[in-house]
């Protein structure tokens, strides 16, 4: 009778996790099939990274309205929890409530702004808010057991006896040594007492036992302890899933938080470590576009450590039947792998994710952002700045069609070539009629009252690919 039970309840917990991992897997396929792609187009928009239909000589300026508008709003919303003292405040409801209320606020304040960096928490949320639709802050009691090597040098007797009362310590390594200046203060106590006592009649000298030497220790301990302490922590837009439909984050039938952790960090959360092994180098987290635009840099293979191996590990609540009787609980479900290995379920009063929108929409857990307000105004804008700055550079440098021969090229060429093709030109001119050994002319005085020779006008230039530099006038017509 009691084999059969237990059969059945491993039935009904077996058709309960099956239904948990077809709502974890659709929401993961919304969340990388709809959701990432829109909020991967939104990170592009406020990098102003090209559009892909640029084309090659033309302006490819961008515009950046999506995100001077969104440093435009961060800033003031960011103010209003930490423009004053305290991020936040507990009003009394009478005056026997009042010294109640100060305490709270203050203990909120230093666990929120002091202990968990409350300010780059909130940042992070808002900004992800209004650029990707959804800032979410997970809250959680954090009980996972932390590992460290200590080392201590030059104790003595007395403290080595507290270190080895300490519950938390494991003495890995004493070496033992004689202190010096202990030694020689014992010694010359000793010295002291042994004038008095010859000083004393015979028979009354109390026997003498000399004191063990005192030693010094240089010890190396490992501390284990379990942390114990509120946590609070932005969850990147990729790492949230929920499940399709969803009116908000309390009601939805699903809601998760996926995350990449080590080997490592699960066995410090208590988990078996052979169980966990079984689950390793799972890329679904690592596939998202989301995920590859935020960490492009991140396609490192597996480590050799085994305690730095990564591992996909998802915390979801979800309503589910898991007593059968009739009525669906809240339940925090601890899975692991693609496949969504439940290892741990426990009952819940609330889904401890507090989410943030710009633009909420009505029965909807997923809003608007900026970028969806804002981003085909920055198109707009870049494709009239690029028009304008394409029609500039022509008309600043324009480009003429001419058949040679048929024109006089130095009223065709820009100023600056006409000017040196004709002072190429009159070179020319000048070195067929002196030849080189004849000196130079010198220029004439603005006195002279002879007639100035102008070079003779050619019809058709020289040809000059590039017009050496001259410093002489153009001849006078």
């Amino acid at each position: 009778m009691y084999d059969d039970e237990l059969e059945k309840v491993d039935e009904e917990e077996q058709e309960t996790h099956a239904t948990l991992r077809a709502l974890l897997v659709d929401a993961a396929s919304y969340v990388d099939e709809e959701l990432s792609p829109d909020r991967e187009k939104a990170g592009r928009y406020y990098r102003g990274e090209p559009f892909g239909d640029e084309e090659e000589g033309r302006s490819k300026v961008v515009s950046r309205d999506v995100s001077d508008t969104v440093r435009a709003i961060l800033p003031s919303m960011m103010r209003i929890f930490f423009g004053g003292e305290r991020v936040m405040e507990f009003s009394p409801v009478g005056p026997e409530d009042a010294e109640m209320a100060d305490q709270a606020t203050d203990y909120v304040h230093f666990v929120f702004a002091r202990d968990n960096g409350g300010f780059m928490v909130l940042y992070s949320a808002i900004k992800d808010a209004l650029l990707r639709r959804t800032g979410a802050i997970k809250t959680w009691w954090d009980d996972s057991v932390e590992v460290s090597f200590e080392d201590y040098e030059g104790i003595d007797d007395a403290t080595l006896e507290l270190l080895e009362e300490d519950p938390e310590l494991d003495i890995l390594e004493d070496n033992a040594y004689p202190d010096e200046v202990a030694q020689a203060a014992l010694e010359e106590q000793m010295a002291q007492m042994a004038q008095q006592m010859e000083q004393m009649p015979e028979g009354q000298m109390p026997p003498m036992e000399p004191p063990p030497p005192p030693m010094l220790h240089d010890v190396s301990v490992r501390r284990t302890r379990e942390t114990g302490k509120i946590r609070a922590e932005a969850i990147p837009p990729e790492e949230l899933l929920i499940a399709r439909g969803a009116r908000s984050f309390q009601d939805a039938d699903v809601i998760g938080h996926r995350v990449e952790l080590t080997v490592s960090d699960l066995v410090a959360m208590g988990y078996d470590k052979d169980v966990i092994e079984e689950h390793l180098h799972t890329d679904e987290l690592r596939s998202n576009q989301e995920r590859l635009a935020r960490h492009p840099e991140d396609f490192q293979g597996p480590s050799n450590d085994a305690g730095l191996q990564k591992v996909l590990y998802t915390e979801a609540w979800a309503r589910l039947d898991e007593d059968d009787d009739g009525i669906a609980e809240l339940r925090r479900y601890c899975c692991i792998g693609d496949q969504y290995k439940v290892l741990r379920s426990d009952p819940a009063s609330h889904v401890p994710i507090a989410d943030l929108c710009p633009d909420p929409e009505p029965h909807r857990a997923i809003g608007w952002s900026i970028h969806d307000l804002v981003h085909d105004i920055q198109r707009i804008k870049s494709q009239i700045l690029r028009g304008m700055l394409d029609s500039l550079a022509q008309t600043l440098n324009p480009r003429a069609g001419v058949v040679e021969g048929e024109v006089n090229m130095q009223d065709v060429l820009p100023t600056r070539w006409a000017r040196r093709s004709a002072c190429a030109g009159r070179a020319c001119t000048s070195r067929s009629r002196h030849p080189s050994s004849a000196p130079t002319p010198s220029r004439r005085s603005s006195t002279s009252t002879a007639p100035r020779r102008s070079a003779p006008a050619s019809r058709t230039p020289p040809r000059v690919s590039t017009p050496p530099p001259c410093r002489a006038r153009p001849p006078r017509r």
